[in-house]
């Protein structure tokens, strides 16, 4: 078990989260995971998600930490991003930024429509997300960021944004909540639940980073992730060995999560958000890695989806419909 039971913090807040933000338990536990592993994490979905939402309950969670928001459109200037210049320093033939406020200087960041930007701000940011570093004044700067969240309801399109998407190496496509008892929830929620959170400090975020480093990975999950990799290349999908090897950090964080000291094969599921580039592959992914981690679980999950599919057409159904009693019987 983690030391000290460390992981109670964390599990306590993705908890909370959960209880207010209804059907984004994957995105939930991929944004905690996101943190303990220092990755960043893309969602590609359409407006009204709750996306942002998720990013500034966490970043509201963690104690004096610092967030940055901020919609790309085609006309987004550096300065937005990355501050104004100071003019006390181009007196000076000094080309240097006021980072403070800014993305180089904080914590959290959700950019929205990340793929708009042109491309001094995305070679910037590139920089940011793979380096932890922000050139000022040809200067780099450590930056304090600890993941950013980008958002986008397509796929970039072009080779020269090919290695920012390849820096998101958690991704999700969540959809509107699709269950009616949940909606109804929703839209009772008052403005107030969002904020009622655990309160983690960086201290415990770090500590907590530290212990995810240590977690073992044991032989067998070696040989499992081997597996995995050649049936996926044998359905055409071949990930990178960077993504792979990046995918182990992840893979401990969710051991972490789950109050293990040494990952289990129960771990690898959340390789199903790592291991698809293209939308279409998504399906093949998670029915390869449940496969291969228990035969029975890829059926089981086959089952969940047939029973939400049929309990969605009762749902739609009149109750005096001589067919609503064979479809609830169906469910049941």
């Amino acid at each position: 078990m983690v030391e000290d039971r460390m992981n109670d913090k964390f599990t306590a807040l993705q908890d909370a989260m959960e209880s207010v933000i209804f059907e984004r338990r994957e995105e939930i536990e991929g944004l905690l995971i996101a943190l303990l592993s220092r990755q960043h994490m893309l969602m590609i979905a359409p407006k009204g998600t709750a996306k942002s939402l998720l990013v500034r309950m966490l970043a509201r969670s963690v104690k004096g930490a610092k967030y940055f928001e901020k919609l790309f459109t085609k006309f987004t200037l550096p300065d937005e991003v990355f501050g104004p210049v100071k003019l006390s320093a181009l007196k000076e033939d000094r080309y240097e930024r006021h980072i403070e406020g800014h993305l180089p200087d904080c914590h959290f960041a959700f950019i929205d429509e990340i793929w708009k930007a042109n491309s001094s701000i995305l070679n910037s940011l590139l920089t940011i997300i793979n380096e932890r570093i922000y050139h000022n004044n040809s200067h780099p700067i450590k930056v304090p960021l600890e993941t950013l969240v980008g958002c986008s309801n397509e796929l970039p399109e072009g080779d020269e944004l090919e290695a920012l998407y390849d820096r998101f190496l958690l991704k999700y496509v969540p959809n509107y909540i699709q269950e009616t008892g949940n909606f109804v929830g929703m839209l009772k929620l008052q403005d107030d639940a969002f904020w009622n959170l655990p309160e983690i400090t960086f201290d415990e975020v770090h500590k907590a980073q530290e212990a995810v480093d240590k977690i073992v990975i044991p032989e067998e999950v070696y040989l499992k992730l081997t597996e995995i990799r050649e049936s996926l290349r044998a359905e055409g999908i071949q990930p990178s060995d960077r993504r792979y090897r990046e995918a182990l950090k992840c893979i401990k964080a969710h051991a972490f999560l789950k109050g293990r000291s040494e990952a289990t094969l129960d771990d690898l599921q959340i390789l199903i958000h790592i291991l698809w580039d293209e939308p279409e592959h998504r399906n093949t992914v998670k029915k390869t890695v449940l496969y291969n981690i228990n035969p029975y679980m890829e059926e089981a999950d086959e089952i969940y989806d047939d029973i939400r599919s049929t309990w969605k057409e009762v749902e739609q159904m009149d109750s005096k419909s001589p067919d609503f009693m064979a479809k609830v019987s169906a469910v049941a």
